[in-house]
């Protein structure tokens, strides 16, 4: 992270270790012939399923992390995904990156230095479920309202009202009807990339005939849905060891799913608006899904998102996390009101069957393809990291 204050600039880092495996393939002469075949040495290393509690907590600081350091903590998380980013914010230039990469090096007899070193990127999938969820984790949440017109009366829906009537709807006469409500929305919390199930977002109006006029108390009113619109945004959060203190920055970026043609295509949408009707699903409705590049609706792809999603998670010096914000407009007798709202939402990882399935549908010559991309971004270094996770998560879906 590098800081600019006038013309003074500082640079801070927050460096964590996640783990470390060595292995020996061969020692001894080596005599290869100016045109013989190339030495080959197999070989199969393991990757942990979790950081290593020694190199995590060496030299590093509990007031610098996002998660504990304690060594039986440590013992209990899971490894970050492959992860790059690059922000600026106040005066802030930052990166964050996670990665993870295979060395290898030979080395001369009586040198202390390697000959020759390789370095290959590995990409760490994040965990995710064995198949795709049906369990998106709704959260509910009622917004009353009220609306308070002549066209609530039976009769009156679409009569043009007169300058009295005008008047006294503007100066809130107790003349005019109240239709008194509440609007209830469940919302998801967590959303799968790549899940072929839709995503849920339900709505239902209730009436409260207590508080509703008595002359329209058990007059039936009808809701009409005509506006719906959902962003995602995606908050990267970094951290760097300072002085005294840690040093923060961090960066929104805002991802709109598109639904203003859908919907006009759809066309009204009636609200469910009695306790004897079930909430209307408008994920189902609206058959909304999305992966890492994209969201989906009536079997058509929307705009595509300004970056990839990357899902949800949290390490010792990055935090990626994701809000989601809608908002929704009814029409009652011709009053339109709109309510919105934006909550924490997790993003996960496509499926273990759905990468699986993903991998398999690639030729042998896509999947070499591919390898050559990633060989070719690597050796941009860092600058390469980001090009690396964009062919390998394009590879898999």
């Amino acid at each position: 992270m590098t800081v600019s204050n006038g013309q003074n600039k500082s640079v801070y880092r927050g460096r964590f270790t996640l783990f470390e495996t060595h292995e020996k393939l061969f020692e001894g002469p080596i005599h290869v012939p100016p045109d013989g075949e190339p030495q080959v040495w197999p070989f199969a290393i393991a990757v942990p399923k979790g950081p290593s509690p020694r190199l995590v907590s060496s030299g590093n600081e509990q007031k610098y992390s996002n998660l504990s350091l304690k060594l039986e903590d440590i013992e209990k998380q899971s490894l970050p995904p492959a992860f790059y980013y690059a922000g600026d914010s106040w005066g802030k230039k930052f990166h964050g990156y996670v990665e993870y990469y295979l060395e290898a090096e030979i080395r001369l007899s009586g040198s202390g230095s390697p000959a020759g070193t390789a370095t290959l990127p590995i990409f760490v999938r994040p965990p995710s479920s064995p198949i795709p969820i049906t369990d998106f984790d709704l959260k509910g949440r009622s917004f009353g309202g009220l609306i308070k017109s002549q066209r609530l009366v039976p009769g009156m829906e679409t009569t043009e009202l007169s300058f009295k009537q005008k008047t006294q709807k503007f100066f809130g006469s107790s003349k005019v009807p109240e239709f008194i409500y509440s609007l209830e929305i469940d919302y998801p919390t967590v959303i799968q990339l790549g899940n072929p199930n839709t995503i849920p977002f339900k709505i239902r109006l209730l009436p409260n005939r207590s508080r509703t006029s008595d002359i329209i108390e058990d007059v039936p009113q009808k809701v009409t849905l005509t506006k719906l619109t959902m962003e995602l945004k995606a908050n990267t959060a970094v951290r760097c060891a300072g002085t005294f203190s840690s040093h923060d920055a961090d960066k929104t970026a805002k991802h709109p799913i598109h639904l203003a043609q859908v919907m006009v295509g759809v066309g009204s949408i009636v609200v469910p608006s009695s306790v004897d009707e079930e909430a209307i699903d408008l994920g189902a409705l609206l058959d909304l899904r999305l992966d890492a590049r994209r969201p989906y609706t009536m079997g058509r792809q929307l705009s595509p998102f300004q970056n990839r999603l990357a899902p949800s998670f949290t390490t010792y010096n990055i935090r990626h996390s994701y809000r989601l914000k809608w908002e929704v407009t009814i029409s009652i007798a011709g009053e339109s009101t709109s309510l919105s709202g934006e909550y924490p939402v997790s993003i996960l990882a496509p499926s273990e069957e759905q990468e699986i399935e993903a991998h398999n549908a690639l030729t042998p010559e896509e999947k070499r393809k591919k390898f050559e991309e990633v060989l070719e971004a690597a050796n941009l270094g860092v600058a390469g990291a980001s090009a690396i996770l964009d062919i390998i998560q394009a590879a898999s879906g």
